[in-house]
Parts: C-alpha cells; structure tokens; sequence
C-alpha cells in the first residue's frame, strides 16, 4: 500500500512528508493493515498532511518503523530486478 508518513531528520526540527510503499499487512502479527485516511497537524506554525492508519488487530505502526519497512521493501524489489536483468543478459 502506498501511504504518506513523517520523517523527521536526526535534529528532530526537520520535518518532511514523503510517499512510500509498505506491505499491506501487520508487520506484528500478518493481519491486514487498516485503511489509510489523512491527518493534518501542526508543528511549529507549519501545516502538514500525512496518512494515518488505525489496524483492527490493535498494533500501532510507528512512521520510524514503517519508513524501515518501506527501505527494506525498496531494497528487495532492487535485488529482485537486478536478478532479471542479470538472468536475462
């Protein structure tokens, strides 16, 4: 599924909104992840649109944990399409 979540830099005071990809299922438990609506919030007289979740197995997906995922499912799908290229030449 493809959402919108904080990521916030190493100083904490940079805040941006980036797009990712993340499985569609708990990373605790495998259930379906629920749906995604958006959320605004304020943060230092900025305004910003983000997507939140709420997952009807109760587990709660934390933007630092899902950013994670989303690499981790970046870097797979890189592998796996660098093994067809090399397959294929």
């Amino acid at each position: 599924m493809i959402v919108r979540v904080v990521k916030r830099s190493d100083c904490r005071w940079y805040v941006r909104i980036v797009t990712v990809e993340i499985s569609d299922k708990c990373p605790t438990c495998g259930e379906k992840r629920g749906k995604p609506y958006g959320h605004n919030f304020c943060e230092d007289d900025e305004w910003y649109n983000c997507d939140k979740w709420d997952n009807p197995c109760g587990h709660i997906d934390y933007y630092p944990d899902v950013l994670k995922e989303a690499a981790e499912l970046l870097k797979q799908k890189e592998t796996v399409s660098l093994q067809k290229t090399t397959a294929s030449d």
